[in-house]
């Protein structure tokens, strides 16, 4: 089984906000991608159904500058809660160094990540900006995209 992925689209605050035309056309090039690169495999696919049966569509947190979210926030009994995310599809590269930032929290050091990925920096980069028309929109979840493969949820 080959499963294939691409193409993405802001929903904007609203996750089911997706343009049926937009979707359409991502789901026609990725099919054309998939005719050039494996055109027995696709034959095979589309003379079964299997293509139009296993589109799918994934929304998922991201922020407009792919920079993720981290943030510490103080539990009940002194404790630590910290929350990251929005990473887009380049989370599991950013691992490392997210593990990295949340050991530092932990351990009472500072991280780079700490300021540049806290969800209040567009507030904060908006007071020292004149354009502010996404950064008062942005929270975590606030922006996603579509992700077209079959290990998301069915439309």
């Amino acid at each position: 089984m080959l499963v294939c992925g691409a193409g993405y689209g802001w929903t904007g605050l609203r996750p089911d906000n997706v343009d049926p035309a937009a979707l359409t056309a991502l789901f026609d090039e990725l099919e054309e991608t998939l005719r050039r690169f494996f055109p027995r495999a696709h034959a095979t696919a589309r003379a079964a159904g299997m293509l139009d049966e296993s589109k799918q569509v994934c929304v998922r947190p991201w922020t407009p500058s792919s920079l993720g979210v981290f943030e510490r926030l103080t539990a009940a009994g002194g404790g630590a809660l910290i929350v990251t995310g929005g990473h887009n599809t380049g989370g599991f590269a950013q691992s490392p160094v997210v593990a990295e930032a949340v050991l530092a929290a932990l351990s009472g050091r500072k991280h780079m990540m700490h300021s540049r990925y806290d969800p209040r920096r567009y507030e904060r980069d908006s007071a020292d900006s004149a354009v502010n028309s996404t950064s008062s929109r942005t929270t975590l979840g606030g922006w996603s995209y579509l992700c077209l493969n079959r290990s998301c949820t069915p439309l």
